[in-house]
């Protein structure tokens, strides 16, 4: 019984997330560029740390 219960009040969370994850991922997209250069940078900071 606790199973079925939990389950059931886990799946109103599960849709809020969905929806949450749309609305994240068309932010992410904006944001994307920025994450890129943010990625380069970090792989050269990574590669001068490896060369010294």
């Amino acid at each position: 019984m606790d199973r079925i219960m939990s389950a059931s009040i886990a799946e109103p969370e599960e849709e809020a997330s969905k929806s949450r994850g749309v609305t994240t991922y068309a932010e992410s997209e904006e944001k994307e560029p920025v994450r890129a250069e943010e990625l380069q940078q970090s792989t050269r900071f990574k590669e001068r740390l490896r060369k010294h």
